[in-house]
């Protein structure tokens, strides 16, 4: 008997993601170090992609605080550690260890707070 589809494909999601976290590959720090973050957040806001204004305008980083968010896929964290600085009280959930390590490792070099959990 064959595994139920979902099944299948959240495993090959998962894998795929603990062992290419989010941008990873073209940066040259190693995930985790601070420079890995700087340059991440770096090309995050670059004009050609998305610059903070612009992201703050969509997620409304300004007006956050004390307000609970979530944020479900959150890789490394850029979004939750912008939340967090501005006053929120964060959640993160993401299906790969990996990427909760890497946004822990970023809160803890912020010295932001948090709750994150792996999951799907």
């Amino acid at each position: 008997m064959s595994r139920p589809i979902k099944k299948v494909l959240n495993k090959e999601v998962r894998n795929f993601w603990e062992k290419n976290p989010v941008a990873a590959e073209g940066i040259k720090a190693a995930p985790g170090t601070p420079e890995f973050y700087e340059v991440f957040d770096a090309i995050r806001e670059s004009d050609d992609c998305e610059p903070y204004d612009f992201s703050d305008l969509i997620h409304g980083y300004s007006f956050s605080k004390n307000k609970f968010v979530l944020d479900v896929g959150c890789g490394n964290g850029y979004v939750l550690s912008r939340y967090a600085m501005k006053g929120a009280k964060v959640f993160g959930v993401d299906i790969t260890q990996r990427a909760v390590d890497l946004l822990q490792k970023r809160f803890e070099l912020a010295n932001l707070s948090g709750k994150f959990l792996t999951t799907d």
